[in-house]
């Protein structure tokens, strides 16, 4: 009999850090949110440790930096400090390229973030999550809050498929 492996999947931005944690075999949404950057930096990665020492994952996702064409120092840092914390806890990183998420939802590098957040939804048909994806947007709109929750959604997905 297979146990379940516990999956933190996260996507730092400069407005904040969309997460799920999904429990697989079968797949099972427990969480999903954005962490927001109100309080500032310090305070954001305070609230990933808490996420992350009260979940206690086996393993967790983060985009592959080296695959990232820019990030600024505020995400990378982030990210830094999140892989220092789940080291920490003897938690495995994995590290999801873009061109591996392309790949997954058979889209090509032009596809926006809105196509992949759509394709995820469909795929996991969940729909507390369904309920929130973003539509197309205009150039000079924001982007939407739930977007790097869907980020998340598309790594971990990305991530189950390949294994």
């Amino acid at each position: 009999m297979k146990r379940n492996i516990r999956i933190l999947s996260l996507v730092p931005t400069s407005r904040g850090t969309g997460y799920i944690i999904a429990e697989t075999p079968p797949l099972f949404v427990l969480q999903r949110s954005v962490l927001s950057r109100e309080y500032g930096q310090d305070q954001h990665i305070k609230e990933l440790a808490r996420l992350i020492a009260w979940n206690r994952p086996e393993v967790l996702l983060l985009e592959d930096l080296n695959s990232t064409y820019y990030r600024r120092e505020k995400t990378r840092t982030t990210i830094e400090a999140v892989i220092g914390l789940a080291s920490g806890y003897g938690i495995a990183v994995r590290a999801i390229a873009k061109e591996d998420v392309y790949a997954q939802f058979n889209v090509s590098e032009t596809a926006t973030k809105a196509v992949i957040a759509r394709l995820a939804a469909e795929l996991l048909q969940d729909p507390s999550i369904t309920k929130l994806v973003p539509g197309d947007r205009r150039l000079w709109e924001a982007e939407p809050y739930w977007m790097p929750m869907f980020e998340a959604l598309a790594l971990l997905l990305t991530a189950l498929k390949a294994d």
